[in-house]
């Protein structure tokens, strides 16, 4: 998408801000009013739009280096007061993650389980840190929250298919850590439930449970869903529903909070 290689200098803080939000746009135009609202929210100064207007011009320098002065941007591109920043494929990290989770679900909708655990690894892996870590704005916390939140999402969907492949040891260590750092995901939690007490640890699946519901009451003032509490009774029963004896007959845990 750029010239040259390696990593280019975006400059300062509501600079960076800038970039992130075309990019977010994957290609679309973004008006310059909607960029200050952005980036500033409402604490936006007079001088925002032309501070805007700046920011595209330093950032047209840092991505087409080789341009001459005053010669067509064929990079970050201009429309009336509006703005653009196309993405070639493969270069965009946060498409190439929500591409891989659709992919997921269509293979495991034809039943291909490895090949839905390979989508769901490979969108994990594309991973680094937190969704724009130091990016500031009102626009930079949504997207890095709704990213957040696919990027759970996927992992939860990634240990649900390890569960229904039978490799339940495999996900207790991931499961307890998401689950301390997550205390309110109540699926999460339930997806921990049932790995214990595949690897036999009843007593340590009902501990999550009492562990969770004590979590919610004293922090959240709400009790445990109907989906949670009827996972704990079925483990209290020794449901062999809970058992599936081959990864083509999963138990799925659905669990809406």
């Amino acid at each position: 998408m750029f010239e040259g290689s390696g990593e280019v200098d975006t400059g300062p803080a509501k600079q960076r801000a800038v970039l992130a939000m075309l990019l977010c746009a994957d290609g679309t135009y973004v008006a310059r009013r909607d960029i200050v609202r952005g980036v500033w929210g409402g604490s936006a100064p007079a001088t925002a739009p032309q501070l805007v207007v700046t920011y595209v011009a330093r950032l047209r320098k840092a991505l087409e280096p080789g341009r001459a002065h005053r010669s067509r941007a064929t990079v970050l591109l201009s429309r009336g007061d509006s703005y653009a920043l196309p993405a070639a494929p493969g270069h965009l990290d946060a498409r190439e993650f929500e591409e891989s989770r659709h992919a997921a679900r269509r293979r495991r909708a034809e039943g291909d389980l490895d090949g839905c655990a390979r989508e769901l690894e490979r969108g994990l892996a594309l991973w680094r840190g937190r969704a724009l870590e130091g990016v500031v704005g009102p626009h930079a916390e949504r997207q890095r929250c709704r990213l957040e939140e696919l990027r759970l999402a996927a992992q939860e969907e990634r240990l649900a298919l390890l569960l229904d492949q039978g490799r339940h040891d495999e996900t207790v260590p991931e499961l307890s850590s998401l689950a301390a750092a997550h205390p309110f995901r109540e699926r999460i939690r339930a997806l921990l439930m049932l790995a214990l007490h595949r690897a036999d640890r009843q007593a340590e699946a009902l501990a999550v449970f009492q562990d969770t519901w004590r979590t919610l009451v004293e922090q959240a003032g709400v009790e445990p869903g109907h989906e949670l509490r009827d996972l704990q009774r079925r483990i209290l029963e020794a449901d062999p529903g809970l058992r599936p004896a081959r990864a083509d007959a999963p138990v799925t845990v659905r669990v809406v909070t």
